[in-house]
């Protein structure tokens, strides 16, 4: 299924070796190749094994399907983490700038806002148990080598295969990325590259 082998007729030829079958008077058959006469067409789903990871450093979401998909087949649009299994209706929708495949795992690489505001939540995907982190797709998200689209995973189904394996929790300290000062006002902002939690100021820092 994940190979360029018998994608059509002209592309499906079988080698036999000779020796490799005898009749019951003990004669090999002679070494042979020919095209096959039929194709069955793979028409399953690949489906969702398990929801393996979302990672808060890299901003990389990892999922397991039942057979190879198509890296360049993601659309991300309907992509969502939700806070919850069933009936959810707080999510966060996903922007992914990339996306890699290895055989059957798939990862995918959210934009720097998409993690943002992830970051900054304090009700999807908020805690490292993956408790109230559970993701969602519709069939067009990706599909395998022969185009079959991926089953859905939806609001409603059990959290048996949707929710985070792992979370890698943030542990790399925000950086200032802009610093301007206003002489008029006697006053200075400061921007992050990440959102950041202001209790309280000390100047002298």
């Amino acid at each position: 299924k994940a190979s360029s082998i018998c994608l059509a007729m002209q592309s499906c030829q079988l080698s036999i070796s000779e020796g490799a079958v005898e009749d019951y008077r003990s004669n090999s058959i002679e070494s042979s190749g020919l095209v096959v006469d039929s194709i069955i067409e793979d028409k399953d789903s690949p489906s969702l094994i398990r929801f393996e990871s979302i990672d808060f450093n890299s901003g990389v979401i990892t999922l397991s399907f039942s057979e190879s998909v198509l890296a360049s087949s993601v659309n991300a649009s309907g992509l969502r983490l939700h806070d919850a299994c069933c009936s959810s209706t707080v999510f966060i929708e996903l922007d992914v700038e990339k996306a890699f495949s290895n055989g059957t795992t798939l990862s995918l690489q959210l934009s720097e806002p998409t993690l943002n505001t992830l970051k900054a939540s304090e009700t999807v995907c908020s805690s490292t148990s993956g408790n109230d982190c559970f993701v969602r797709f519709p069939s067009s998200f990706v599909t395998d080598r022969r185009l079959n689209r991926v089953a859905s995973v939806l609001d409603t189904q059990l959290p048996s295969t949707s929710f985070a394996q792992s979370i890698l929790a943030d542990t790399i300290a925000p950086l200032v990325s802009e610093a301007h000062v206003d002489l008029n006002s006697s006053s200075f902002t400061l921007t992050y590259n990440e959102p950041i939690k202001v209790l309280e100021t000390d100047s002298a820092k």
